[in-house]
């Protein structure tokens, strides 16, 4: 079932100075993690759809989306047969979708439509908004809790690109397994950034948006974190 918002959501479109390097590869990071390509080469759509929970990541994908020339639609509210909701984005781009199509088939390719830091850094910061999750963590021998960056998915082959550009720019990153498949359900892998240091570096340098993966709900990481080298 699809509904259009109207008056009880408000879209404002976010003022932001960033270049349009890193919104095509924030884009391609967050349909490549939680979007789809639906193509029909009989009836000739191409339509690329991005869904999430959160307002605020949709309004960055419309905006850049706009910047970039193409025309998304309004915002709607999306339920399953389960009851779940989700908010939803689309636009039509027959280049676009197909180079997407073809980016979730062979994800190592992504190092030759990515080859600035800065189309490499949106990538990241749109995989991290679309399947990333922020982890609280203490331990006795530490005197403050440390903070753990995930981005958690079933392709491994995108998750070892995304490992590739993380160690370029120096994150301390490792790619374990977080889930065990059964059945029909495939194993699940998270590319982790350990530690306060790698994980605040990693979201002052990406400038992601989700508001609950970029601040802890326990304590306030990372407003009270604050390193030799950040002004």
């Amino acid at each position: 079932m699809r509904v259009k918002v109207t008056a009880k959501i408000k879209a404002v479109t976010p003022k932001m100075e960033i270049d349009r390097e890193y919104m095509f590869g924030y884009i391609i990071g967050l349909v490549l993690g939680d979007g789809y390509i639906k193509i029909d080469y009989k009836r000739r759509h191409y339509r690329i759809q991005f869904f999430n929970t959160q307002i605020s990541v949709l309004n960055r994908f419309r905006h850049f989306v706009k910047l970039l020339g193409f025309c998304p639609s309004r915002l709607y509210l999306r339920e399953d047969s389960r009851g779940n909701q989700a908010f939803e984005v689309n636009f039509s781009n027959k280049k676009l979708a197909l180079m997407l199509n073809n980016l979730k088939q062979k994800p190592e390719l992504l190092k030759e439509y990515l080859v600035s830091e800065n189309s490499r850094l949106g990538f990241l910061a749109g995989l991290y908004d679309s399947e990333g999750s922020l982890k609280h963590k203490e331990r006795r021998d530490r005197p403050t809790p440390q903070h753990l960056a995930y981005i958690t998915m079933t392709n491994i082959n995108l998750l070892k690109v995304a490992y590739s550009f993380a160690k370029e720019f120096g994150f301390r990153v490792g790619i374990y397994r977080y889930n065990k498949g059964r059945g029909k359900y495939k194993d699940e892998y998270c590319l982790q950034f350990n530690g306060n240091k790698s994980t605040f570096e990693f979201l002052q340098l990406t400038n992601p948006i989700h508001p609950l993966r970029i601040r802890c709900s326990k304590c306030g990481y990372p407003d009270w974190y604050k390193p030799s080298w950040y002004k």
